[in-house]
């Protein structure tokens, strides 16, 4: 029993002086002590990592950065133009892909890789689609209030 209090003492003094440490923001790329970081996870989809990040400066790195992948990406999932039909789940779940209708005046039925008729199509909502007519939601929601 003795020993066992005298390694999680250890382990305790090891873990908090560990704490106290550097650690650059994987985001911002700014300095801050470990001890006051906070986690975030990944900007991509399906990367299922977290990252310790700035306490200040991280999520709005962080949240630029998904912008920036976002409009990189430029997947229907993402955009404003984009409406969701109703649909039953099991429908699609094979394929992974979601069913959609683009409101644009500039869609491309031509460059869409899953498009079927009347602006309905089929999309992955989480690969890249490089789609021209995209248009970011975020933009949309700070500009009509």
């Amino acid at each position: 029993m003795k020993d066992q209090n005298i390694k999680s003492n250890i382990q305790w003094v090891a873990e908090y002086l560990v704490s106290w440490l550097p650690k650059k923001c994987h985001y911002s790329g700014r300095w801050f002590v470990r001890r006051y970081g906070v986690w975030l996870g990944a900007v991509m989809p399906q990367v299922h990592a977290k990252y310790l990040c700035h306490p200040t400066y991280g999520k709005p790195a962080y949240i630029l950065s998904k912008q920036f992948f976002n409009e990189n990406e430029r997947n229907c999932n993402t955009c404003q133009y984009l409406q969701r039909p109703g649909f039953h789940r099991n429908e699609y779940h094979l394929s992974g892909l979601m069913p959609g209708i683009c409101q644009s005046i500039d869609f491309d039925a031509n460059a869409h890789p899953y498009y079927q008729n009347n602006k309905f199509f089929l999309f992955p909502p989480e690969d890249f689609m490089g789609m021209k007519c995209w248009e970011s939601r975020e933009k949309h929601k700070h500009s009509h209030g």
